[in-house]
């Protein structure tokens, strides 16, 4: 026999002597221990331990949802502090857990807690043993998406662009603009500190160390360049004026210097001689040398000159020539340059005068059309004459179009084929359409409207009226001030329409909204229609003063008050005669 199962078989000898010498005893044991293995059995599985503890609070015996309330009252808000330590700046940003993706994982600690198995119930006083050293850390969830959030804000914050090298200018004298590193924050290291945390109802502290961004361009990296600008600075240039030299002084020169990146190679950078920056610098120059040119003034009548008064010339610098050799002395070396001095011409102003004709009229259209730029002007008198400058000059007629279009309409009410309540668009009738598509110069309905005649059909019947170089073609329409002035002279003195028609037209024109132009200008009463469309401005009007005449002006590039100016003379022209 092997000594242990001697062993064993002499404390089986000794158990059964102690039974026969204290039986009683010994079944009251058996007794308690199989009544705490009972009780071990019938422990509920959804409560904590007896005597267990949740980061220190009791929570022994307490059911599921006592302790999820506990979880959620103690740890949902707690303060969340990220303390960044930086090479360029440290920083620290305060806010609570939930926004970073972090909760108490309530499904894990309550497991945990709860945690006793069939096999742990049979060891006597197993549960007092367990419970007794039971102290459950809070477990932590993280969610992928709000951490995502989180940190897109923070790594924001953390972010500290590095700065490039650079050549600069400062109080005239060229100087290194010196490279800085700078920092960023990395996501992965920020995820796995707040996964690691150690959460704590007072305040969870995380630390995340940024990493070092090195700049593109280094100080050595322009070192070249510096060197560059500063050997033009100390150039010895003088301007000499008419026998006096200036020297230009280093301020001076740096401030002429064009410092920029390559963009195609970001360590390196280019100086130049920027010849625009030297304008100042000659403006004040040339002060010294200038004479003012006098004035030549041109006398004409009816645009023919009768006699004119000649200036003086002046003196000054050609900017553009004068810096063009700066810049190549400068590039050369030291060095002395003769500026170029020119002689002003005297300032033209014309005195005109126009006689109360249809001549001193035309004199007048060409000089406003010469003087205001792109613009076409055509008059038509009740008796049919006709006085224009550029009167046949085609532009995109915008919402002047809209009087073909009304044209078109008041022939067909008055044959009876439309009608003034027929339904048209938006909600309105047709009355309500050609309204507003005159007095707002509404597009919507205008388009329906041509759309319902026939856009063709409208440029045959214009057409017929003698406006030969009018399209009213969608993409492709045209006119003139010409067709225009003709169109309203049929309008007014023709029978091209019923005089109901010709009234109801001639009546939402004189009630139109926009009246800076032609209204404006000649302050009489006025019937017209304007168009303005992408730099186009335009207005045909019948102007009813001391005598009523078509006006017509088309214009790209201009304003209003232009129109109104323009309008004005030739009323008080029209006055005279």
């Amino acid at each position: 026999m092997s000594d242990m199962r001697r062993r064993i078989c002499a404390w089986l000898q000794t158990v059964r002597r102690y039974v026969k010498r204290h039986p009683r005893l010994t079944y009251v044991a058996l007794g308690a221990v199989t009544a705490v293995i009972l009780t071990q059995l019938a422990y509920p599985s959804d409560r904590a331990l007896p005597f267990a503890r949740l980061d220190g609070m009791r929570v022994g015996s307490q059911s599921e949802k006592q302790i999820s309330q506990k979880l959620i009252d103690t740890y949902s808000n707690v303060p969340l502090i990220l303390h960044i330590d930086g090479p360029v700046k440290d920083m620290s940003r305060k806010t609570t857990i939930a926004p970073a993706g972090l909760q108490s994982d309530v499904k894990r600690v309550l497991a945990d807690l709860k945690a006793y198995p069939w096999w742990q119930r049979l060891i006597p006083f197993s549960g007092l043993v367990k419970g007794l050293t039971k102290n459950q850390p809070v477990l932590l969830a993280f969610d992928e998406q709000r951490f995502n959030e989180y940190a897109k804000a923070e790594l924001k914050a953390c972010k500290v662009a590095p700065k490039n090298a650079g050549v600069a200018v400062r109080d005239g004298t060229v100087v290194l603009d010196a490279a800085t590193d700078g920092q960023a924050c990395s996501i992965e290291l920020l995820r796995n500190a707040l996964k690691n945390a150690a959460l704590e109802p007072e305040g969870t502290h995380v630390r995340v160390r940024a990493k070092v961004v090195k700049p593109a361009r280094s100080d050595k990296d322009v070192a070249g360049k510096l060197k560059e600008a500063q050997t033009l600075t100390e150039r010895n240039i003088t301007l000499d004026l008419i026998g006096t030299a200036y020297p230009v002084s280093k301020a001076t020169i740096a401030s002429w210097l064009v410092i920029t990146e390559d963009k195609s190679d970001k360590k390196n950078m280019t100086i130049a001689v920027d010849t625009e920056r030297m304008r100042s610098y000659l403006t004040e120059m040339q002060k010294k040398i200038y004479i003012a040119p006098g004035v030549t003034t041109v006398r004409t009548s009816d645009g023919t000159e009768t006699g004119r008064s000649i200036g003086s010339a002046g003196r000054g610098l050609n900017f553009t020539a004068t810096a063009d050799v700066l810049k190549k002395q400068l590039l050369a070396g030291d060095g002395s340059v003769t500026g170029v001095v020119v002689a002003l011409q005297p300032k033209v102003v014309y005195q005109r005068s126009y006689s109360p004709t249809q001549a001193g009229l035309q004199a007048l259209l060409n000089d406003i059309v010469a003087d205001k730029g792109n613009y076409a002007i055509s008059v038509r008198f009740s008796n049919g004459s006709a006085v224009s400058a550029n009167g046949s000059k085609q532009y995109h007629p915008a919402s002047t179009y809209k009087l073909y279009v009304a044209y078109g309409l008041l022939k067909r009410i008055a044959n009876g084929s439309m009608k003034w309540d027929d339904p048209a668009t938006a909600g309105k009738n047709i009355s309500q359409c050609f309204d507003v598509m005159i007095i707002n110069s509404d597009n919507r309905c205008a388009e329906w409207l041509g759309d319902k005649i026939g856009w063709s059909n409208i440029q045959n019947e214009v057409r017929a009226l003698g406006l030969s170089h009018t399209s009213t073609i969608r993409g492709r329409m045209l006119s003139t001030p010409d067709d225009e002035t003709l169109f309203l002279h049929k309008l007014q003195y023709g029978n091209i329409l019923g005089a109901a028609e010709r009234s109801r037209l001639l009546d939402v024109m004189r009630r139109q909204i926009y009246r800076q132009g032609i209204p404006a200008g000649v302050g009489v009463s006025v019937a017209d229609k304007v168009g303005f469309l992408e730099g186009r401005l335009h207005d045909a009007a019948i102007v009813y003063g001391s005598q009523t005449y078509m006006l017509t002006i088309m214009s790209f590039g201009s304003s209003w008050a232009q129109i109104a100016d323009a309008a004005r003379q030739i009323n008080e022209q029209i006055n005279r005669m």
